[in-house]
């Protein structure tokens, strides 16, 4: 698996599926005219196949995937810090926005990729909502600052 996610991990591991994590170097930074559909194609695969490079003895499946969320044609990445969340959380408050998710299989006789997008809907967040929320940490690390099979289902 081409990633550090916790989340991930634990998706994995109700479905049962051995893994090992395995890091890779690939650059995540967005082209300047990049669509916010190619870039999440592209950071999967590119992190599916530095992946790869690191296991070339072994002749594993690699998993990768990435998620981007998209609020009027811009990507909202991960945060910098809280307070970047609660900026972010308040950009997506009232809002409806884009979520894609690329995942790509990767083994020595093929590539497979797919990816899906999904319109999210976010209630209007008070500033005490936001404030509550990013008290969890479980903004950071999250594309748009948020996870919704996590706390922030609720948004």
């Amino acid at each position: 698996m081409a990633s550090g996610s916790l989340r991930r991990k634990e998706l994995l591991t109700q479905l049962g599926v051995d893994f090992i994590p395995v890091s890779n170097d690939f650059d995540e930074t967005k082209l300047s005219d990049e669509a916010p559909l190619e870039y999440v194609e592209r950071v999967a695969l590119g992190k599916a196949k530095s992946a790869k490079a690191r296991l070339v003895a072994l002749d594993y499946p690699i998993l990768a995937a990435d998620t981007v969320v998209v609020l009027d044609g811009r990507c909202l990445g991960k945060p910098k810090d809280l307070q970047d969340a609660a900026q972010m959380l308040a950009a997506l408050s009232a809002n409806s926005h884009t979520v894609y998710t690329s995942l790509v299989v990767l083994d020595a006789q093929q590539t497979l990729q797919k990816t899906s997008q999904s319109q999210v809907y976010f209630d209007r967040l008070s500033m005490r909502q936001i404030e509550l929320y990013c008290q969890t940490q479980e903004p950071l690390g999250k594309a748009g600052s948020y996870a919704i099979q996590g706390v922030a289902a609720s948004l």
